[in-house]
């Protein structure tokens, strides 16, 4: 599900029985449930009181506890729910004034700089009070989620995913476009994404990637684990490094 719905979707699998950090991941290796977006965690998010697992939590997207209970038994109700979201995405709010359609449909695709232009053009134009204030309104919106979105890289960069950063960085930077704050922001990171400051990491998490495609695939065996922990020799002290010598011990 989290590869079928990408960005529309966030799941996260919580360890409930005891078990640490290493120990989670070495047994998501060897089920072959690692190499997509979702997160694994041993800290509880929320309490359900269930007795048994599996069980689930399912938030709509304002945060709300949606569904709740056995993630088989509901995966109807969960997939009806994510594709409302999506619609419910698509659909012009009722009160939206005509002049801020195309600045409501450029924030909907998550173009932040267009939406926030096309709102300020419309402020600027516009004599009636309502749509200035609602353009506004947009236009603060877009600048919001555009810096959720930078801030987003900062955290990729401290969990050690610098490949993924740089990636996304590179996306994000044609649709900040306009605004001018973040559209620093995110041409710093790609400076520093490709300079000396982040060199070592990034050549290890690009030998790490190579290896990664198979090891999820395929999963761990006694030569991959020679060639992950050879890898961690060569790029000691990365996180690329530290994620190898950890995946070779699943072995």
């Amino acid at each position: 599900m989290q590869e079928e719905h990408g960005d529309d979707l966030q799941i996260v699998f919580v360890e409930v029985q005891g078990a640490d950090d290493a120990a989670v991941e070495r047994f998501a290796l060897g089920k072959k449930w690692l190499g997509t977006s979702a997160v694994w965690t041993t800290e509880r998010p929320v309490l359900t009181n269930a007795s048994g697992i599996p069980n689930c939590v399912v938030l709509d997207a304002e945060g709300r506890v949606a569904l709740m209970g056995h993630p088989i038994t509901l995966h109807k109700e969960i997939e009806e729910l994510i594709q409302g979201s999506k619609r419910a995405r698509a659909e012009e709010p009722e009160d939206l004034p005509r002049e801020l359609d195309k600045a409501w449909k450029s924030l909907a695709k998550g173009d932040f700089g267009e939406a926030w232009e096309d709102a300020q053009g419309v402020a600027g134009r516009s004599q009636d009070a309502g749509v200035v204030s609602y353009a506004a309104e947009l236009g603060e919106k877009a600048k919001s989620a555009a810096a959720n979105a930078v801030a987003r890289i900062g955290r990729m960069v401290d969990e050690g995913w610098f490949l993924e950063a740089q990636d996304y960085a590179e996306d994000l930077a044609k649709t900040v476009k306009g605004l001018e704050e973040q559209s620093d922001e995110v041409g710093k990171w790609l400076e520093r994404l490709d300079g000396d400051e982040f060199e070592a990491e990034v050549d290890a998490a690009k030998d790490l990637a190579k290896l990664e495609r198979r090891l999820f695939d395929k999963g761990i065996d006694p030569g991959m684990a020679k060639r992950l922990e050879k890898l961690a020799e060569k790029h000691a002290g990365t996180k690329a490094g530290e994620r190898a010598a950890r995946y070779a011990q699943a072995e």
